[in-house]
């Protein structure tokens, strides 16, 4: 019988694994070489936004997969492989965003005040 400590620390060890393998593959299959917000860089610039307003809507799509299974509005069987790819996807975009966020806050002007801030890629 798996305990719940034990459940926890398996799910854990597990997404950091899956987090390492799909950024690791995603990045070398969606990205240019050193550039991993290259795909959300090139959105923005096609429909007059930022990066991390495209990002946030591709997010979207998987937060509403989640919300569907919370409120049990799933049109199939919901599985643990289901369920753990569902918050993969919202836990890898928001590794990015993340990431695209320090960017943005290491490259702003230190003169700029809160209400002036404004982030840019």
């Amino acid at each position: 019988m798996t305990t719940d400590k034990n459940l926890y620390n398996e799910t854990l060890k597990r997404r950091i694994e899956l987090i390492q393998k799909s950024l690791g593959t995603k990045n070398k299959e969606y990205a240019h070489k050193e550039h991993p917000y290259r795909n959300f860089i090139m959105g923005a610039a096609r429909i007059r936004s930022t990066p991390h307003k495209v990002l946030w809507g591709y997010m979207l799509k998987h937060f509403i997969s989640v919300e569907d299974i919370i409120e049990g509005r799933n049109q199939k069987p919901v599985t643990e492989d289901y369920v753990e790819e569902k918050i993969g996807d919202m836990i890898n975009y928001l590794v990015l965003l993340e990431g695209m966020l320090k960017k943005s806050i290491r490259k702003r002007d230190k003169d700029i005040t809160p209400n002036q801030l404004k982030l840019n890629l």
